[in-house]
């Protein structure tokens, strides 16, 4: 099976990636013109603005 490299690693350029929580920020940043969207798992079920999971 061959491997194959994504489009945008082999542009060989830097590649912005806008951190997003939910669907609202993901469809902003993506009409911003990021191509590369970071969702991160951790607290992303239940956000509570300001504070961390520790912090609760």
């Amino acid at each position: 099976m061959e491997k194959k490299t994504h489009p945008l690693i082999e542009k060989n350029q830097v590649i912005l990636v806008a951190g997003v929580y939910d669907a609202l920020s993901a469809k902003i940043a993506e009409r911003a013109g990021f191509q590369v969207l970071l969702f991160p798992q951790l607290g992303s079920g239940n956000p509570i603005w300001g504070y961390s999971r520790k912090q609760r």
